[in-house]
């Protein structure tokens, strides 16, 4: 079986007119492509912001291939926003991991060794770079409206799909006072929106957004299993950073200076608060009931964990996919042979315990969903960060 990594190019023809897709493997080299990331709730520490990773390419420019201003140029309508593909290539079949656009204001080109440096930003940069005009968010409207506003503008729906059907919120507050966000960029308006309604965004294979709440997909499960698997099915490569979650649990919610507590959870584990300035909503029931909402999410902790596994695997994972961990720990005898029931006791001389390796196991029936995926071209691995599923102490079995 052999694995590689392909680099596809859409240049504009004219600007917001893109052309035809072609391969640049072989002109590029992936520096700078380490890790191809994207994740949600994901930051140590806090909740409710989508993070979608950039790369940089370094292309041989020898015959003015990935010049401005050269008739010999692939760019017609010039470099900036031009479409970047990553996929992985295994024995011919390919998964698409990364898609951007490169961005002009950090590509460099060096005119003595003849190369060229590529920033290629993530899809959702577009978003970044938008304004949110005054008086395009009313008062009274619903947070889901607002959130179609904000994105159905040109500058965005030229590279991604926009629609109202995408956009399904689990909690869809009103907005008091649109006017709090005339001239704010839309990826920061867009991320307190988010953080009201509940919600995660996601760039879908289409090129949609996606808007919905935080439960887990209804994918396939997919299952991983440590060293020591009792039927040799090993697929773990590393398991790092296990915790109990303690770090992104909280058990009071202030929205502006209204505040949800649960006591309960407070006695048991301490009290910890987040505090969100919402100047868009004035009502104090909608601030309780975003606060209730966020508290309901994250009220209780959560096991997280990384685990390294190979790209051929996890080519296909997405975001909130669900997992099922199989980490058993390490029985050995103690050089002679496992306790057995008979006319000794088990734990006597001639019978005795195996010692137990390992600081922790993780049972399958937990169940975990993926909030972070990073991909490394250099190492042909993948990083994923799961946390397990259910709100509650008592839940999160699959």
């Amino acid at each position: 079986m052999s694995v590689r990594y392909r680099v596809y190019l859409t240049p504009q023809v004219t600007k917001g007119t893109y052309g035809t897709e072609i391969e640049i493997s072989d002109r590029v080299t992936l520096s700078g492509l380490n890790k191809m990331r994207k994740s949600l709730d994901s930051s140590d520490f806090d909740i409710g912001a989508y993070y979608y990773g950039d790369i940089n390419l370094t292309g041989a420019n020898d015959d003015g291939f990935f010049s401005e201003d050269d008739d010999r140029s692939v760019f017609p309508g010039g470099r900036d926003l031009s479409k970047v593909r990553v996929s992985f290539d295994e024995s011919g079949t390919e998964t698409t991991l990364f898609k951007g656009l490169i961005n002009e204001e950090s590509t460099r080109l060096n005119i003595v060794t003849n190369s060229i440096q590529m920033r290629v930003l993530s899809q959702d940069s577009v978003i970044r770079t938008a304004k949110v005009n005054p008086a395009v968010i009313p008062n009274g409207v619903s947070a889901s409206s607002a959130m179609l506003t904000i994105l159905n503008q040109a500058h965005i729906t030229n590279i991604l799909g926009v629609d109202a059907g995408n956009i399904n919120v689990p909690y869809d507050p009103n907005i008091d006072d649109g006017s709090q966000y005339d001239n704010l960029s839309v990826r920061d308006v867009l991320n307190e929106l988010l953080l009201i309604s509940n919600s995660v965004m996601f760039i879908d294979s289409n090129d949609d957004i996606i808007i919905r709440s935080r439960n887990e997909n209804a994918n396939p499960i997919r299952y991983l299993y440590g060293p020591f698997d009792m039927n040799g099915r090993e697929n773990i490569v590393a398991v790092k950073k296990f915790n109990n979650g303690k770090h992104r649990m909280v058990n009071s919610v202030k929205v502006n200076n209204s505040e949800v507590n649960d006591g309960d959870l407070i006695n048991t584990f301490g009290f910890k608060q987040k505090k969100i300035d919402v100047d868009s909503i004035t009502a104090q029931a909608t601030e309780e009931a975003i606060a209730q909402v966020i508290l309901d999410e994250f009220k209780a902790p959560k096991i997280e964990l990384e685990l390294t596994v190979k790209t051929e695997l996890a080519k296909g994972y997405d975001l909130q996919d669900r997992v099922s961990v199989n980490y058993p720990k390490r029985y050995a005898t103690d050089k002679r042979f496992l306790p057995i029931v008979g006319i000794n006791a088990i734990d006597q001389e001639n019978s005795p315990l195996p010692y137990v390796y390992g600081s922790a196991s993780i049972d399958p029936g937990l169940g975990f969903k993926i909030i972070s995926i990073d991909h490394s071209a250099k190492n042909f691995t993948t990083d994923i960060k799961l946390r397990q599923i259910g709100i509650t102490l008592s839940d999160g079995l699959l």
